[in-house]
């Protein structure tokens, strides 16, 4: 039976997601979306993490660690911080980009993460990277499904702006995109911001943008509905993609203050208390199966005792005698409407 495998990991002040997919011929395909390293807050190694969930396998006479998919959002810092270590490391399938362009320090130059970051799309680009766009993309064979919904543009180095208002254009143009598996999906939405969601909620139906597990926009921040605290916020997205769970991926003392009250409270006006999953301290996991049903919970402390940076001196992952504590099974159990309005018609 296939089944989706999902970390939202406690990466601190930042975003980082790991998924495995087995699929009907039991081949494990891996990806992960955006790497920061959280050193302030404890976070995750993912490196490490990764290293201890991707077996070595022999290509072209060499032992190497496949990830098949590593896919960034957008090049801001708390989502790039650690890609340079994971092109080191690993062999990448595809590389999916947002295709931005960020901002520039006092000095005119770009910072030393996206340069880093420029080398791995470099050592591991064209042609398997790919500069995404509005469009829907098989995945693992054509068992799993992504819908891009964002960007429609590309942020590049042409576009003459502030360095404010590039952040914000490429909050606008973030990577958000729709992970299908059969009657479940996960909708992820980096950083994007109240006018990406106008113009996607503008362009889409409600089914399709329709998920049951959300992951929460820019760490719980109000820019998702508004981008002043007195403005009205947008609240069209949240009614069309009326999910079941949130997964929101932010510290225990955000530095930026999230997530905001006032999101929050909108958040809750459409999902439960019970079914708000927060990465701090602890790692979310999200099991599903090719039936509709799913669970998610916070992990148990074990991938967090096993892969806290600083944790130990050993990287991890080099001896493949040593194996990682399997992770906790999820407690909560869900079944997706879609599943259910299936049965319902059969």
């Amino acid at each position: 039976m296939s089944k989706l495998k999902v970390w939202f990991l406690n990466v601190g002040q930042g975003d980082s997601t790991f998924i495995e997919f087995t699929d009907s011929s039991a081949r494990v395909w891996r990806m992960l979306i955006d790497c920061n390293r959280g050193t302030e807050s404890k976070g995750i190694d993912v490196p490490r993490f990764l290293k201890d969930r991707i077996p070595q396998t022999r290509e072209n006479g060499k032992s190497v660690r496949r990830l098949d998919y590593l896919i960034v959002t957008h090049p801001h810092s708390d989502h790039i911080q650690d890609l340079e270590a994971i092109g080191d490391e690993f062999v990448i399938g595809e590389l999916w980009d947002s295709g931005h362009i960020p901002e520039k320090d006092e000095n005119g130059e770009q910072s030393d993460l996206f340069e880093k970051y420029k080398k791995v799309k470099s050592k591991h680009g064209p042609p398997k990277l790919h500069k995404m766009s509005n469009s829907t993309e098989p995945m693992c064979d054509g068992e799993l499904e992504a819908h891009i919904f964002s960007p429609s543009k590309f942020i590049d180095e042409k576009e003459e702006m502030t360095n404010e208002e590039r952040r914000e254009a490429i909050h606008t143009e973030c990577l958000a995109f729709k992970l299908i598996f059969g009657t479940f999906s996960i909708l992820f939405t980096g950083d994007s911001n109240w006018l990406a969601w106008e113009r996607i909620t503008d362009y889409y139906d409600a089914e399709t943008l329709k998920a049951q597990v959300l992951h929460v926009s820019h760490h719980g921040s109000r820019t998702f509905f508004r981008k002043e605290e007195e403005d009205e916020p947008l609240t069209e997205s949240m009614d069309m993609i009326e999910p079941e769970c949130l997964v929101i991926s932010v510290p225990k003392d955000s530095k930026h203050k999230h997530p905001n009250p006032g999101a929050m409270k909108i958040y809750r006006e459409y999902v439960a208390d019970e079914d708000i999953f927060f990465t701090y301290n602890k790692t979310v996991e999200l099991e599903a199966d090719n039936s509709g049903i799913y669970t998610i919970d916070n992990e148990t402390g074990d991938i967090q005792e096993q892969s806290e940076l600083g944790s130990d001196d050993d990287p991890g992952g080099d001896d493949d005698t040593k194996k990682s504590a399997p992770p906790a099974t999820p407690t909560r159990t869900y079944r997706s409407r879609s599943s259910l309005d299936d049965q319902g018609a059969a």
